[in-house]
């Protein structure tokens, strides 16, 4: 394939957002793979359960991406970051903390990690940082950003801290980044993308008329360790399964769960008031998923990603969606049985 790996049996890998669903699924990757010296960044109020029993193999560091002093202290001595860690919303009301936390939390780290000598660092942005193209048109690692139009702060914190990453890498530290489409992989149930299953269980009549990408978290975690090679420094890798309409992807949930599939388009103009119908039937008590119109108006787009980058470069081979979205029903109906609030896919 080229250059060999820079992760060796005895680096010293750190992992920021380890507590999170795609961290941990990482970290799980890391340990199945027989790395043990292993070190994880983590706020004291945050909870390692998701890790499971991972949890008990690896050092917990406390500190925060908003506090310059514990990253440097988290970076030093190793050889291999991960960079997970990041505010996830597209609630607008939270643009301050999402700009802050992940611009400058990555800013930081990255300096960090170049003043202390780390090896090489793989950056976990999105398909969000690609930039807004044309609808229905193909995205690739080349699409332009554009700075004129309006995009969700989410979007405009993953570009600008991709920019800190290639600005340290210019700068000399061996860096590549991962762009992930929507990450499929449980977790907490009430959270992220694993909020599909509780949604369509409890009947979801409308459907998105877009279509967008789809991946397995297990795969975007395999694809960060096979990345760890000087000869991808300096890149960006689109990390997508397939492109799939939200229609086939809700109803496939649906058909695994036993549950009514979405039959009624949800058309463009609904976009602009359901977020205020569900927050008023919030108030009134009722039980209605949170969707912000950023989040309605990105399900309306036909937004297409070419993977064909990682197929080439990598070798990759993508687990289907079909067969991710049928784990993920099972394992929602056996948690929901059980009363368990979250789970992982096993690793194969």
């Amino acid at each position: 394939m080229g250059e060999e790996t820079v992760l060796k049996s005895d680096s010293r890998i750190g992992i920021t957002g380890a507590t999170g669903m795609m961290g941990a699924y990482l970290l799980r990757a890391l340990v199945s793979r027989g790395f043990t010296n292993i070190g994880c960044l983590k706020r004291p109020s945050s909870s390692t359960e998701l890790t499971g029993g991972d949890a008990e193999k690896v050092d917990w560091e406390e500190g925060d991406l908003l506090d310059p002093e514990s990253i440097w202290n988290f970076t030093e001595g190793k050889d291999v970051v991960f960079h997970c860690g990041a505010f996830v919303t597209f609630n607008p009301k939270h643009k301050k903390d999402v700009l802050r936390t992940n611009i400058n939390g990555t800013a930081d780290l990255v300096d960090a990690c170049r003043e202390n000598g780390v090896k090489f660092l793989v950056h976990c942005s999105s398909v969000s940082a690609l930039g807004n193209p044309e609808n229905g048109k193909m995205t690739d690692e080349e699409s332009p950003w554009d700075q004129r139009l309006k995009l969700s702060p989410y979007a405009e914190s993953k570009y600008s801290s991709e920019m800190e990453v290639f600005r340290a890498n210019a700068e000399g530290l061996p860096a590549v980044i991962i762009n992930p489409s929507l990450i499929l992989g449980g977790g907490f149930w009430h959270r992220g993308t694993a909020r599909l299953h509780i949604t369509v269980s409890r009947g979801m009549p409308f459907y998105p008329m877009g279509t967008g990408g789809f991946v397995d978290a297990r795969d975007v975690a395999e694809m960060m360790i096979e990345l760890c090679r000087p000869e991808f420094s300096g890149q960006r890798f689109i990390c997508n399964s397939e492109n799939k309409t939200y229609r086939e992807v809700l109803s496939r949930i649906a058909d695994g769960l036993g549950a009514k599939p979405p039959n009624k388009p949800l058309k463009k103009w609904m976009i602009y008031t359901a977020p205020m119908l569900l927050r008023a039937g919030r108030k009134l008590g009722f039980r209605m998923p949170r969707l912000t119109k950023d989040m309605l108006l990105a399900s309306h787009k036909n937004s297409l990603f070419d993977n064909s980058k990682s197929i080439e470069k990598l070798g990759f081979e993508y687990r289907p969606i079909d067969q991710t979205l049928d784990e993920l029903s099972r394992l929602f109906r056996e948690d929901h049985e059980k009363g368990k609030k979250f789970s992982l896919l096993p690793m194969d």
